[in-house]
């Protein structure tokens, strides 16, 4: 019997675009990164999010607050990011008509001076077609659009030659690249930096500052979404649809946070192994408890009446205790030696 691969989730997935964009400044400037690396450093690998507006589509929600540690993690990797505005000023973005004057008037002056002094720009929404809701990079201005064009990444190796592509709408977030000498940094730094930032994410950290709630806390969302999945707007298609393309998200994140883990194993102390094994451990459990959200049609009988949303919000519970146990682990692990 034939049978068909899977795919490879890491690489079809939309929710890394600002990782494939770090991942092209790079190369553009002659350095290669890893795209688990950066997944890691950049929180992404270990990150389940859902908005404070949680009547967003669902399929939305793992595009919210990627960029919760970009600044530290471009540093680490020796690229020099400057926020143009703080995360604050962009929720709830997406939808406001009135925010393009505020952008003519303020922010594309901005990026123009920063492209002209041959500093690119990190963009997140605005981009034409399927590519609106990515990250991407402005490279110059345009006559076209809202007045600025670059390229977005939807896979990790696509070509940087391509040409750039206008705005038809405002970005909603904005990063200069002020400083651009990437390089891959020292093991043990890299290591301390992704412990530090998966606590984060599990932890919510990054919650007040981009309007979500992040770790344990998403997944009790999704599950109270889930269970009211007909009590709404949203139809259950519709829903089903959403949820598989969340569930796709966290599963492609965790399972480049288990190629980022098992490659630390060698290099790592004992102490820090058993750190390293149990996060593995619980990744390969969130993986495995969203998969049968990936068949299409099993998920849509299952939104179809109330039992089934149960069993599904069952599967979300055990993601969301595996989600609570690596939020136990490196909460001991990070705890201050008294």
């Amino acid at each position: 019997m034939k049978t068909t691969a899977k795919p490879n989730l890491e690489t079809v997935n939309r929710s890394f675009s600002l990782t494939y964009a770090l991942r092209a400044l790079a190369r553009e400037a002659g350095h290669d990164l890893d795209n688990a690396d950066l997944n890691a450093a950049l929180g992404l690998s270990f990150m389940t999010c859902a908005p404070q507006d949680t009547t967003e589509d669902l399929s939305w929600w793992s595009l919210c607050a990627r960029d919760a540690y970009l600044i530290e993690a471009g540093r680490l990797f020796g690229i020099g990011i400057r926020e143009m505005h703080p995360p604050e000023a962009a929720r709830g973005l997406h939808h406001a008509e009135a925010f393009a004057q505020h952008f003519e008037a303020s922010y594309r002056p901005l990026v123009a001076r920063a492209l002209e002094n041959g500093q690119p720009v990190l963009a997140w929404q605005g981009w034409p077609g399927d590519n609106e809701a990515l990250w991407g990079i402005l490279r110059r201005t345009a006559p076209d659009g809202v007045g600025v064009a670059g390229i977005t990444r939807a896979t990790p190796d696509a070509p940087t030659d391509v040409p750039d592509v206008p705005l038809v709408r405002c970005p909603v977030q904005l990063y200069v690249v002020e400083t651009l000498s990437p390089k891959s940094p020292p093991a043990d730094e890299l290591l301390d930096m992704v412990l530090a930032h998966a606590r984060g994410v599990l932890a919510d950290q990054p919650g007040a500052r981009f309007g979500v709630v992040t770790g344990p806390r998403a997944y009790d969302a999704w599950i109270e979404r889930i269970k009211a999945a007909d009590a709404g707007d949203k139809s259950p298609p519709q829903e089903s649809q959403g949820h598989q393309q969340l569930a796709a998200a966290i599963i492609a994140g965790h399972q480049s946070g288990i190629r980022f883990l098992q490659a630390q194993l060698d290099r790592s102390t004992p102490r820090i192994r058993t750190v390293i094994t149990t996060l593995t451990a619980a990744c390969h459990k969130v993986v495995t408890a969203l998969t049968p959200s990936l068949n299409a049609k099993s998920l849509g009988a299952m939104m179809r009446d109330a039992a089934g949303r149960n069993r599904l919000a069952g599967q979300l519970g055990h993601a969301r205790d595996a989600a609570a146990e690596m939020l136990d682990v490196l909460d001991t692990h990070l705890r201050p030696a008294s």
